[in-house]
């Protein structure tokens, strides 16, 4: 395997996994401290992450599937890194900027949080897709989980590590500017890995 390809789809997975530990870690709290939402409102948003993460299950099949059988222009994989990463990163954004007070937001909520968890399936069983198809070379294969796994490290660390730092005073407007970065970042680091 050349190192092109070696590297450029190691260093994907930063962009990937800050975005995903951006949703998975601080979404809810974004939710609890900046909307004035009644009990039955929170309750009803724990319902919604609880069926969306049973969806979750059989959506991962249906996409592996979808993708198994893709006989795209441009490959198995890469047209779905791609679009997944971006319809990913707009329903990010969206999640952390677009505010309905009361149960509109829950609506907006339940659909949004299950936008994010289907499109990010779209990447994600994708991007690990792609890895059997790299080298049937088991310690090349290996080695590539090994190198991803620091560059996972390094996108799920930055978004622990700094946002709680920079979550203070408006906590809506740090939360609606690291969601735009982080969006932008997935995009970017999935270009790599479909480009390269």
């Amino acid at each position: 395997m050349d190192k092109r390809t070696k590297w450029s789809y190691c260093i994907g997975a930063t962009g990937r996994d800050a975005a995903y530990a951006l949703v998975s870690m601080f979404l809810i709290l974004y939710v609890q401290y900046t909307m004035d939402l009644t009990t039955a409102q929170y309750a009803s948003i724990s319902v919604i992450m609880i069926l969306c993460m049973v969806w979750d299950a059989v959506n991962d099949l249906l996409m592996g599937i979808i993708i198994e059988n893709s006989h795209l222009k441009f490959g198995k994989f890469k047209p779905w890194i791609l679009s997944g990463s971006v319809l990913n990163a707009i329903v990010i954004i969206a999640l952390f900027t677009v505010r309905p007070t009361g149960w509109g937001f829950v609506a907006f909520f339940a659909v949004g949080y299950l936008c994010w968890g289907m499109t990010y399936t779209m990447n994600d069983i994708a991007y690990w897709g792609l890895l059997p198809s790299l080298s049937s070379d088991p310690k090349v294969r290996d080695s590539l989980v090994t190198i991803m796994s620091v560059f996972i490290c390094i996108g799920q660390f930055a978004v622990a590590g700094i946002v709680p730092i920079v979550v203070a005073g408006n906590a809506v407007a740090v939360y609606r500017t690291v969601a735009v970065i982080v969006a932008l970042a997935f995009i970017a680091f999935q270009m790599f890995t479909a480009f390269g």
